[in-house]
């Protein structure tokens, strides 16, 4: 199931599409935090012709858990970025991961090498 992204954050990324393929920048993108919601922005990129080689998700160490979310989204051309790493901190309003989680995530996201990716 996919997050439903409201009208005013969807015509910001087709305008970030729009100005990308005008000036060939790179998007950096910051996700909300819930496992679906990259793939959703990449879905709202794609439709406004985005390219998505030209594109960051940022904030993977705490948006996205799900080994297979991050296959699919690497699969779609894009970079993924990881910012947090064993014991730093992280302030929002979505569920708190432990340290050990954290520290632990470094090995896993190796662990996409398997998938061609890294």
């Amino acid at each position: 199931m996919l997050v439903a992204i409201d009208t005013q954050r969807e015509e910001v990324l087709r305008a970030g599409a729009k100005a990308q393929k005008q000036m060939g920048a790179l998007l950096t993108v910051h996700p909300g935090f819930h496992d679906e919601s990259p793939m959703e922005i990449l879905r709202v990129l794609e439709e406004a012709d985005a390219d998505l080689c030209r594109v960051v998700i940022s904030h993977m160490s705490i948006v996205v858990g799900k080994e297979n979310t991050r296959v699919e989204l690497a699969r779609k051309g894009c970079y993924l970025e990881w910012d947090l790493f064993a014991g730093m901190a992280c302030f929002h309003n979505s569920p708190p991961r432990s340290t050990s989680q954290r520290s632990g995530k470094v090995e896993a996201d190796h662990s996409d090498d398997r998938f061609g990716f890294s």
